[in-house]
């Protein structure tokens, strides 16, 4: 499983605009999932945050914010907000090992996130 976190957080640093900047290029986090008969008692849900692109603290999603979990099913694909917060639950099957297939969509190299080459 993995802990409550954003594939593209908030950073400590403010660009021109006094906006934080973001950690990385990713725009759209893409899961497509590879699991047969997969049911909700066999665990490994996608806990997705909605409205949690503002955070700076993952950990404040958890304690204050609504979330949706999507089943892994098989066939289904999944496309979010690389910046919202997001979990996946323990999979709870003895027998099932839960597969996906994740994929980023980048923006271009002039969306103002931090890059790492330049900073000191």
């Amino acid at each position: 499983f993995y802990i409550a976190h954003s594939d593209n957080s908030l950073t400590d640093d403010f660009d021109s605009f006094q906006q934080r900047i973001r950690n990385n290029f990713r725009h759209y986090t893409c899961i497509l999932y590879c699991n047969d008969n997969w049911t909700k008692h066999d665990g490994g849900a996608l806990r997705l945050y909605p409205h949690t692109r503002h955070l700076l603290e993952e950990d404040d999603a958890v304690r204050h914010y609504n979330y949706i979990d999507v089943l892994p099913q098989n066939g289904k694909l999944l496309i979010f907000d690389s910046c919202l917060v997001h979990s996946v639950q323990p999979v709870t099957s003895e027998t099932k090992t839960r597969r996906a297939l994740t994929l980023w969509i980048n923006r271009p190299d002039d969306s103002g996130v931090k890059q790492w080459h330049n900073v000191k």
